[in-house]
């Protein structure tokens, strides 16, 4: 009997002191799965937080580009305008009867054509940095993303027109350079009065009276001309697309001054 009590006795304790190491061993466990996850939840908080910081830095760098954009569609749409008023002219008094009498002022016409030739040239240095470093991914709101996406995108056209722009403005040059007189359009770029560039006009007024080099300046005139009014357009509806984009990115995060 008391054998049985004894083997009893120890069991009992030999059970109680396993409860007590699983007990233990399930508290110790649990204290280092709570470490793991706490420390797993902390780095996941730091890395969610630097990568708002993040968000936050090239929003404002972007801003500003936005900001430039915004300048220099504004002034380039000015430019265009006023291109294309000075190349109507052109072409309506070489085609009148005055031509002659109004060289003078064909030649400004002529000559501020260059000087005032559109330029649009977006920046796109923040978004090119984020689009192949792979931290468009920082943008987590749906609309910011959409607009960024959809403004800089639109852009690819703006710069082909440019660069379309640019090849009739060297057409029109070379048209140019057959009929005015060089050192009148050196006198129209130095500011001198009109009754000095007067004296330098050629007698003839122009190089040439071929009408085959008249019609050839026509022709590309015609073409530059084109070439800024279909862009107007298309950089109207950026500029637009800019602004409301700056609109949303001041809403969205906190703009630096």
């Amino acid at each position: 009997m008391k054998k049985q009590f004894s083997i009893r006795t120890h069991f009992s304790k030999l059970t109680s002191d396993i409860a007590v190491k699983i007990k233990r061993t399930l508290f110790e466990f649990s204290l280092v799965f709570l470490a793991v996850f706490l420390g797993f939840w902390a780095d996941k908080w730091r890395e969610e937080l630097f990568e708002r910081e993040r968000e936050g830095q090239f929003m404002n760098s972007m801003y500003r580009d936005l900001q430039s954009d915004s300048a220099n569609f504004a002034l380039n749409l000015t430019k265009s305008n006023e291109v294309i008023r000075s190349m109507h002219q052109i072409i309506s008094l070489l085609n009148s009867p005055s031509k002659f009498d109004s060289a003078l002022s064909i030649y400004h016409y002529a000559r501020s054509i260059t000087l005032t030739a559109p330029f649009y040239q977006p920046n796109q240095r923040t978004y090119e940095q984020m689009k192949y470093s792979g931290e468009l991914r920082l943008i987590k709101d749906i609309a910011v993303a959409d607009s960024v996406t959809g403004y800089y995108n639109s852009l690819a056209w703006i710069l082909t027109q440019d660069q379309y722009i640019h090849e009739r403005l060297g057409d029109f040059m070379g048209g140019v350079e057959n009929i005015f007189d060089g050192y009148v359009f050196l006198g129209i770029l130095e500011k001198r009065p009109d009754v000095e560039l007067g004296k330098i006009l050629p007698k003839e007024r122009y190089l040439t009276r071929d009408k085959l080099l008249f019609n050839k300046l026509f022709i590309r005139t015609q073409y530059f001309s084109g070439a800024c009014k279909a862009t107007i357009t298309g950089a109207d509806e950026a500029l637009t697309k800019c602004r409301n984009l700056m609109l949303l990115l001041k809403r969205k995060y906190v703009i630096q001054p």
